[in-house]
């Protein structure tokens, strides 16, 4: 029976996993979705009560017991946790990745010939793969490049971080790096297709549920490469709460010390 694990089920990408998961069930397939509120998960989703296959752990990243438990038999991880806080020692992503490194390797130190090398699919973002076409214009690069600094430095710090294991820890782990452009609200997935070569625009969260979904059951031919998922439908764009993550993170890159005094203020 194949396990996928979502790490960070109550967010908005790790919930429509989720939703993407019940609404195209696969044969005896298991589901663990690891969160800090069970009681949280089950008022965003609660048909999560009658799916029989699924089991909800409660637990800290921080707990390298509870994480392993988590992980322990897992096909395919799904790394789900971020922020759209780009602020000064932004470390969610990295502080992520070296949790689930240190549980796997922990794991593989206690099951011997038996730990299952699982596939990590890690949510970073189109902006850190200077490969994929069909950028921003390059004023709005740049404008996004200060404004997320932080935010895009910690992405590029965890992908380096999986990369690594490439060569100095083999067969712990394969990684496959999701990279959508900017992501919209909306449950409801309006169609999608994944590429290594274009980075779209726009794409809604329940079509990047739906990609992440897709590429889990693609290993042989994803693994260690950047994955972007395209929009094939119309997504309506909301940029209000992307706007309103830009200014505290241009503030952020321009002074940190004013940040950290708006932030004292309860500006951001």
């Amino acid at each position: 029976m194949p396990i996928y694990t979502i790490l960070g089920g109550t967010g908005s990408t790790g919930s429509a996993v989720i939703r993407a998961l019940l609404a195209f069930p696969q044969p005896d397939l298991s589901i663990r979705i690891f969160v800090r509120s069970k009681s949280k998960l089950l008022n965003l989703l609660p048909e999560l009560t009658t799916h029989l296959n699924t089991t909800i752990i409660e637990g800290s990243l921080n707990s390298q017991s509870d994480l392993s438990k988590c992980l322990s038999g897992s096909d395919a991880i799904f790394s789900c946790i971020a922020t759209n806080d780009s602020a000064p020692e932004t470390t969610i992503a990295v502080d992520t990745a070296a949790s689930i490194i240190s549980a796997l390797r922990l794991l593989r130190s206690t099951s011997g010939e038996t730990f299952k090398s699982p596939l990590v699919l890690v949510l970073t973002s189109a902006s850190v793969n200077d490969s994929l076409q069909d950028k921003p214009p390059q004023p709005l690069k740049a404008l996004l490049e200060r404004a997320l600094w932080y935010l895009y430095e910690d992405l590029r710090k965890a992908q380096s971080l999986y990369l690594s294991l490439r060569e100095d820890d083999p067969g712990l782990l394969d990684a496959i790096f999701v990279q959508p452009p900017a992501i919209m609200p909306g449950t409801v997935p309006t169609g999608h297709e994944i590429s290594t070569v274009r980075g779209g625009s726009v794409v809604s969260f329940a079509d990047v549920g739906a990609g992440m979904v897709e590429m889990a059951g693609k290993r042989g031919e994803l693994k260690w490469k950047g994955v972007s998922v395209l929009a094939t439908g119309k997504v309506v764009s909301d940029w209000g709460p992307n706007i309103r993550a830009l200014l505290p993170g241009m503030v952020a890159y321009c002074s940190p010390m004013i940040w950290r005094l708006g932030r004292s203020w309860g500006l951001w």
